[in-house]
């Protein structure tokens, strides 16, 4: 299996609209995003409609109030990013054996989270960011070519970006950034 190389640095794309500090996304299989935002405790009456810019007027990234941008992000696959909050609860969106990816880093804590796998909300695999010796078969082939092992938070955060990227057949770019997606409260 031949895979393609993301046009633009994934990581760099992130840091340059404001993820600095804390970033938390999660790829998850399933066409209807408002369902999923459902899944995840959304308030449906405090729904805004914003391009991410928008969206990170309310970054708070280590705030109680839990905030989620959310929308298509390729087909069968929708995408949610914790504007305000931890990461949410992704063993909640596993619909029908659907897989959910969650890539995440903090500038204060640990760099560089693991890239995990579940598979109906329940964990199923991970990409070392720490025991990068490790490579679970669902992510073996989509990491071919991509070098993190031992490398800086730069080159983890982007080889496990383009891994996502490989998987859902979309990677990050101004198209995606400026698109208008749903931005949700937790509750």
């Amino acid at each position: 299996m031949t895979f393609t190389l993301p046009q633009e640095n994934q990581w760099g794309l992130l840091l340059s609209h404001g993820f600095s500090t804390r970033f938390a996304g999660t790829w998850v299989e399933g066409d209807d995003p408002e369902y999923i935002a459902r899944l995840l405790g959304a308030d449906p009456n405090c729904r805004l409609d914003a391009d991410l810019n928008m969206a990170m007027r309310w970054y708070q990234p280590y705030s109680t109030e839990e905030v989620i941008w959310i929308g298509d992000h390729a087909p069968g696959w929708t995408h949610f990013i914790n504007i305000s909050g931890l990461s949410g609860p992704v063993r909640n969106t596993g619909i029908s054996g659907g897989r959910a990816f969650q890539v995440e880093w903090d500038e204060d804590v640990e760099g560089v989270h693991d890239l995990y796998c579940f598979i109906d909300g329940v964990f199923a695999a991970e990409l070392g960011a720490f025991s990068p010796e490790i490579v679970d078969p669902v992510f073996a082939p989509y990491a071919e070519g991509l070098a993190w092992k031992h490398g800086s938070d730069e080159q983890i955060a982007n080889a496990f970006l383009t891994v996502v990227g490989r998987i859902t057949g979309r990677f990050i770019d101004q198209e995606w950034i400026n698109a208008t997606r749903s931005l949700y409260r937790i509750s």
